[in-house]
């Protein structure tokens, strides 16, 4: 049986091009790559939504484009467009200082220099010097560092924590600078801003960011009877009235984002926005537009089966987001909620294309999570195992026909290795072990483990509205994410039907679990058969 792979945005996919003519980036959409950080991932994910965004000839300066124009996007090859700032004077000003000596070109250092002298003819103070306070204010901004400490200056990141902030990936262009004998100037270098700078490579900011604002997008424009369809195979998911009609979850995600965003001080984004632009705005006029109109950078594309994951993360981000937790702690929940959204994209879009029969959820799989000691072989063992057969589906998926006739035979070998290594199962692999869910990080013995940070997410973003049942908690981490704590549980999963009588219930195997919700204080025994999970970190669920 032939199945299509549609995508979102329809028709902005060409297989003839190198990034799409990827089997991996066929599948799964343009792109998640290996290569960019989980931090870069949500980092991304906000440089769009905090941009002004194009959809057709509309623009958009909203955090999330309107449930109208969403469920009336145009038709055919209308990519969703954004206007991102590079941000280069107040990269300058932050990290110019901290970035290894060799990556800093005379040019920068001479502007950097200046920067600093318009800024303290601005600074009026009686009680400190006008150079301790800029060497304060760089200092403050440095500490907001998030990722790139081996780059040059321009192509690191911060963390996503205000819109002042945001930035594109910027990239120095040395070999260039070093053929050109003109080089001997700032203003020089900014008035030949793409000879010298590359803000399209996607090498750090490689599109996973695009793909995931993408999703929520397609989730958000489907149709009410469509959700509520899909949502009633899927029993036991938990949610609430409000997040299981599409339009009220829009509104109320775009509140929990909005909030978020404003939970830091006004006067960061009016400091980060003055160092930008303030007393120098030649750069970002450069930098930000191209032949005097705005730089505009475009989105991919997602695999419109897609919207069932996406529907699912954007519960849990607004979840995340509505917690009573530090907006930095939220931001390193926020980056465990992008790398698991990639694993489950990754496994559940690869499920639906080699079932044998019409699987159009793509949730039939599963994977067993052993304690992080490992000190239940047995579970150890089924856990690796069940890693595998994730990886071996991954592998598999790539490979249909309806993406493998479409490439040539001579180029087959070299762009499924390619496939495997950077978008399809080593990428599963690698995402898990950035974020501690799967271990070791080198080595054999491959396994699934859940560490406080993890949990602290799971309890988060699945206890939504009350106290749950802890056998219910278990039920929502495996409707979610896939994840089971006894092995017969893998009963659920397709590739174990086979082996089903391999598998048996084994006493107290989520003992572990239980454990470590005790030790977080979130656990509250009734007796010996029934526990509570409570997040204290909502309000409504307190009470």
């Amino acid at each position: 049986m032939t199945k299509e792979i549609n995508d979102f945005p329809a028709g902005v996919r060409d297989i003839d091009t190198k990034e799409d003519g990827n089997p991996a980036v066929q599948l799964f959409g343009r792109r998640f790559f290996a290569d960019q950080p989980t931090l870069e991932v949500l980092s991304e994910f906000f440089l769009v939504m905090t941009s002004r965004k194009i959809i057709g000839e509309e623009a958009c300066d909203a955090l999330l484009p309107a449930i109208n124009r969403l469920r009336n996007w145009p038709e055919y090859n209308n990519q969703l467009r954004y206007e991102p700032k590079a941000k280069l004077n107040l990269k300058l000003f932050a990290f110019l200082g901290s970035s290894r000596l060799e990556t800093r070109h005379e040019t920068h250092r001479k502007h950097c220099e200046y920067l600093w002298s318009l800024l303290k003819d601005k600074i009026d103070s009686d009680d400190m010097e006008q150079e301790e306070i800029l060497r304060i204010l760089s200092n403050l901004f440095l500490g907001f560092w998030g990722n790139g400490a081996q780059r040059t200056w321009c192509a690191q990141t911060f963390l996503p924590f205000c819109k002042g902030v945001m930035s594109t990936e910027t990239i120095w262009n040395e070999s260039e600078a070093r053929r050109n004998s003109n080089v001997n100037s700032w203003e020089y270098v900014i008035d030949h801003f793409n000879d010298f700078f590359s803000v399209n490579k996607h090498r750090f900011l490689a599109r996973g960011g695009e793909m995931l604002y993408l999703q929520i997008c397609n989730a958000l424009r489907q149709d009410t009877v469509k959700i509520q369809d899909w949502l009633s195979r899927r029993e036991g998911l938990g949610l609430t009235e409000e997040e299981a009609n599409p339009e009220t979850l829009h509104a109320a995600l775009q509140k929990a984002l909005s909030r978020f965003l404003k939970q830091t001080p006004a006067t960061l984004n009016e400091l980060a926005n003055f160092i930008d632009t303030g007393v120098e705005s030649d750069s970002a006029a450069s930098s930000d537009q191209s032949s005097g109109r705005p730089r505009i950078a475009e989105c991919g594309w997602c695999a419109e089966d897609s919207w069932r994951e996406g529907y699912l993360f954007a519960i849990e981000l607004k979840r995340i987001l509505t917690a009573d937790i530090d907006p930095l702690e939220a931001i390193e929940l926020l980056e465990i909620a992008c790398a698991m959204q990639v694993m489950r994209s990754l496994a559940a879009q690869s499920y639906r294309f080699t079932s044998v029969e019409s699987a159009p959820d793509g949730f039939d799989y599963r994977v067993l999570i052993s304690d992080s000691n490992g000190t239940n072989r047995r579970i150890k063992e089924f856990s690796r195992l069940s890693i595998s057969e994730i990886c071996h589906e991954i592998h598999r998926a790539i490979r249909i026909p309806e993406i493998k006739d479409k490439i040539e035979s001579n180029e087959q070998a070299k762009k499924y290795r390619e496939a495997d290594d950077r978008y399809g199962h080593k990428l599963y692999l690698r995402i898990g072990k950035s974020i501690g869910l799967i271990v070791p990080r080198r080595g054999a013995g491959t396994r699934v483990v859940v560490t406080d940070k993890i949990l602290r997410y799971l309890v988060l973003s699945l206890v939504s509205t009350k106290r749950m049942t802890f056998d219910t908690l278990k039920r929502q981490i495996e409707l979610h994410h896939g994840l089971v704590f006894e092995e017969s549980a893998l009963r659920e999963a397709r590739n174990w039907v086979d082996r089903n009588n391999l598998l048996d219930s084994s006493d107290h195997a989520d003992a572990h679990l239980e454990q470590m919700l005790d030790a977080s204080g979130v656990l509250v025994k009734l007796s010996d058969s029934c526990s509570l999970v409570k997040n204290p970190y909502c309000t409504e669920c307190a009470r």
